[in-house]
């Protein structure tokens, strides 16, 4: 039984690796806390450790270490991680569909995730452990946290047109990921859910034999997942105004939003959004349930604020550094900037 152990906790250790260590254990032991260690009001500044969390980020490893375990003893590991396609909202009262590009492409963060992918499940592959990894393409934003803006401006939604330009968007992102793994020798099935009812599909409960990788459009889903109102009174109103800060920022500051509709609006229009954001993502903290899993992937930017969105009371577990200020070809001297590079000059065709 202690040779089994040894052995599971081998297997651990290299998949490890492969998702990286990259983070400061201080940030780590926020996220073990739900607590914010950072002084700044912007997540791209350098976090400034408040109080020694080292040894609670540690800790979070330790917990994250024995789920992996839990699971491989199970025969297969469950990951979740998020997409979010690059939308164009500078033309909304024209074109609202244009939001939701068509076709998967080098400009996608996911192309920064991919040769992690290939690393990650090639280990998995040679451990003889099946990944079960669920791709979430976060799709609906323009519909949920910013659609204040574009009710109080009238804007013509063509529901229609946006769901065609959704399912576009999906099916090109899993022809990319088939195409990638193949072209690297990978042995993996890549499925595509989205206009059918995942939650009777029996994903929790399938045993896969190699790994998967399921590829899942929130919009597409929005009718299966249920319409329970969640439970929000452990989201921090000091968290709401935190959010409200980045989304006014993000509306005022980016090239891709058009400044007559989402620029220099009342304090109270951004918080009304972070509110309805927090909601979301505690909603989709709970698919990640329903779909068998508990550890993400995470990248969302500012770690600890947004995975105290997506968590209810420590239900689910992150793993960085899927993070994009933080990822390993930007800390370090290595080929993966070239890899990631070269990623995207594929991409270009």
């Amino acid at each position: 039984m202690e040779t089994e152990k040894q052995e599971i906790n081998m297997y651990y250790s290299d998949i490890l690796v492969t998702l990286g260590n990259i983070l400061d254990p201080n940030i780590r032991g926020e996220i073990y806390l739900g607590k914010r260690s950072i002084n700044s009001q912007t997540y791209e500044d350098k976090p400034l450790p408040q109080d020694d969390l080292s040894k609670e980020g540690y800790e979070y490893n330790k917990i994250i270490e024995e789920q992996i375990e839990k699971e491989i003893n199970k025969g297969q590991l469950t990951l979740t991680m998020f997409t979010c396609p690059n939308g164009d909202a500078t033309d909304v009262k024209n074109d609202f569909p244009r939001i939701i590009p068509t076709k998967f492409n080098q400009d996608q963060v996911f192309v920064q995730r991919l040769p992690l992918l290939l690393n990650l499940i090639k280990t998995a592959e040679r451990q003889e452990i099946p990944i079960n990894l669920n791709v979430i393409i976060g799709d609906t934003d323009f519909l949920t946290y910013y659609y204040p803006m574009i009710e109080s401006n009238n804007i013509d939604v063509d529901f229609e047109r946006y769901i065609k330009r959704v399912t576009t968007y999906r099916d090109s992102l899993v022809c990319k990921l088939r195409d990638t793994f193949s072209k690297n020798g990978i042995w993996v099935d890549i499925c595509s859910y989205g206009d059918q009812d995942i939650t009777n599909l029996g994903l929790r409960e399938t045993k896969i034999q190699k790994s998967t990788i399921n590829v899942i459009s929130l919009m597409l889903n929005t009718l299966n997942w249920g319409t329970d109102e969640i439970d929000s009174r452990f989201i921090d109103q000091k968290d709401i105004k935190e959010e409200a800060f980045y989304t006014s920022r993000r509306c005022n500051n980016s090239r891709r939003f058009d400044k007559t509709i989402f620029a220099d609006k009342e304090d109270s229009v951004y918080v009304q959004m972070a509110r309805i954001k927090a909601k979301e993502y505690r909603e989709q903290g709970k698919i990640v349930k329903d779909l068998g899993g508990k550890i993400i992937l995470m990248d969302e930017l500012p770690p600890a604020l947004k995975t105290r969105f997506l968590t209810n009371k420590g239900d689910l577990l992150f793993i960085f550094p899927w993070i994009r200020n933080e990822d390993v070809w930007r800390t370090r001297n290595s080929n993966e900037l070239e890899i990631v590079n070269e990623m995207k000059r594929t991409l270009k065709g």
